[in-house]
């Protein structure tokens, strides 16, 4: 059976940046967007690939834009933000959901593959969230709307964590840590508003 992700929920006039978002589930993601009435970013490290998926959304008749960005790189992050309030005036939803597997076992750790494993998925959405934040409307909108009584949070898609690498996990309480205290700061600056 499959669901029609537009009958579910409208997200019409919203502009959504989806990391990863050209396979997988950051492309499935960006396609229950785009069917939901969203203007779609999908940001990826492969150009190529960007402009493939954007290319397809269009065809379908959605609004989309591919952007290369690979959000270890911080250049790339802020050029990501700056593509899409060029392109759509603002950014409503950020769906941090690229990553990179430390595909190293417990014991066999090494500083080279911890360091880009936490560029990509600690460092980057940490970087790419705060570059976004003056942009993402929707969380000030959530916080006024529900009178600071209820902390919007960003939805993360579980991971499997029934392997012997345990990157995910680590990095993923960092994102939920992070984002916590950003709700809490931006629910604290829209109620003094």
């Amino acid at each position: 059976m499959t669901i029609d992700p537009s009958t579910l929920f409208r997200l019409d006039g919203r502009t959504a940046i989806i990391t990863g978002g050209t396979r997988g589930i950051g492309l499935a993601i960006a396609e229950g967007f785009a069917a939901s009435g969203a203007r779609v970013v999908v940001a990826s490290r492969k150009a190529d690939a960007c402009e493939r998926v954007a290319a397809d959304l269009v065809d379908r008749g959605y609004d989309a834009l591919g952007v290369p960005c690979h959000v270890g790189e911080l250049d790339d992050v802020r050029r990501l933000v700056d593509a899409t309030v060029e392109r759509f005036g603002g950014i409503d939803v950020l769906v941090n959901n690229a990553a990179n597997a430390l595909a190293e076992p417990i014991g066999s750790f090494t500083e080279a593959g911890v360091d880009k494993s936490m560029a990509v998925n600690v460092r980057g959405p940490v970087f790419l969230t705060e570059a976004a934040q003056g942009e993402l409307s929707f969380l000030r909108i959530a916080v006024a709307d529900h009178c600071g009584n209820e902390v919007p949070r960003v939805a993360f898609a579980a991971r499997d964590h029934e392997h012997p690498h345990v990157g995910f996990a680590r990095e993923d309480m960092h994102i939920i840590g992070l984002e916590t205290a950003m709700a809490h700061a931006t629910a604290l600056h829209a109620v003094q508003d």
